[in-house]
């Protein structure tokens, strides 16, 4: 009976350690659960005609290598970020020349680019690196939701989109 107890004991602490050492290597930063925030936001609205319709209407670049087509919302063009509402969607085409959905660019309004402000705190963390775009007079930031990037998820360029 000894022998049970002791067995049961064993496994009932090595079961304890497991799932402490499986929770523990799981938890997720805070910006992962901003990032999945974001996914979920953009579930169902990823179809490019949707998103159109939705108003990202604007080709803003046309196409951009190691990006895609900047599809803006010009609604939601100001100098607050939210997290579920992205003003940029981008789309690339696939080899059947299809607009598939890629990935998103928060778009911060800079009013003066000879004294910006300050990047934008966006997501929890230091992962995000933005990105002052003098062309828009922009803060910039990508986020890959859809397409991997190999590069990291807040990576400008994406080397899949040839």
């Amino acid at each position: 009976m000894k022998n049970i107890y002791s067995k049961t004991k064993f496994l009932f602490l090595f079961a304890c350690a497991f799932s402490f050492i499986i929770t523990s290597c799981s938890k997720q930063e805070p910006w992962e659960e901003e990032v999945e925030m974001l996914a979920a936001a953009m579930k169902g609205h990823t179809d490019f005609e949707t998103a159109k319709a939705m108003g990202y209407a604007v080709d803003a670049t046309g196409y951009r290598m190691g990006m895609g087509h900047h599809y803006i919302n010009v609604d939601l063009l100001d100098k607050t970020f939210e997290i579920e509402k992205p003003e940029v969607m981008l789309f690339a085409p696939d080899e059947n020349g299809e607009m598939k959905f890629v990935a998103v660019e928060y778009g911060i309004v800079v009013d003066d680019l000879n004294n910006p402000p300050p990047a934008p705190e966006g997501f929890t963390g230091s992962e995000d690196v933005w990105d002052l775009n003098e062309e828009f007079s922009l803060w910039t930031l990508h986020v890959w939701v859809e397409l991997d990037n190999e590069r990291g998820i807040f990576a400008p360029m994406n080397p899949k989109i040839p």
